[in-house]
C-alpha cells in the first residue's frame, strides 16, 4: 500500500476492494492499515498478478516457495492455484510442482518419523 497514490487508494476504498480496520483508524494515519474485503479477493488479485508478470517467475515462485514450506501452510494457497489455473497455465504448473513437492517432503518426513519408532 505504500507504493499506491493516494487517488488509487481512494479508488480501490470507494470500490470496496479494501477497507480501513476500524480497530486501528484511530492512530496516525501514517501506520493506518488496510485489509481486502475479503481473502478471495486477495487470492484473485494475486493470481492475476502472477499471470500477469511471467517474466518475474522466479521471483514469485521463490517468494511462495518461502511462505508456503510445509504441509500445514501450502494449504492457504489452494484457492490461489485454482484462480492461477484458469488465468495462466504455465504458472499453475511451477506452483502444482511446489505443492506437490511440499506434500511429498511432508509426507516422507511423517514416514521417516514413523519407521524410527520402535
Amino acid at each position: 500500500m505504500k507504493q499506491m497514490k493516494k487517488t488509487e487508494l481512494d479508488v480501490l476504498l470507494q470500490t470496496g476492494i479494501i477497507t480501513k480496520r476500524k480497530s486501528w483508524a484511530l492512530s496516525s494515519q501514517k501506520n493506518v492499515p488496510y485489509m481486502f474485503l475479503h481473502k478471495i479477493i486477495q487470492e484473485f488479485l494475486a493470481s492475476l498478478y502472477i499471470s500477469m508478470n511471467l517474466i518475474a517467475i522466479e521471483e514469485i515462485m521463490n517468494a511462495i516457495q518461502l511462505v508456503y514450506c510445509d504441509g500445514t501452510s501450502i494449504m492457504d494457497i489452494r484457492q490461489l492455484f485454482i484462480f492461477t489455473c484458469g488465468l495462466c497455465h504455465p504458472a499453475a504448473e511451477r506452483i502444482s510442482k511446489h505443492i506437490m513437492d511440499v506434500i511429498t517432503r511432508d509426507m516422507e518426513s511423517k514416514l521417516q518419523g514413523n519407521q524410527a519408532r520402535p
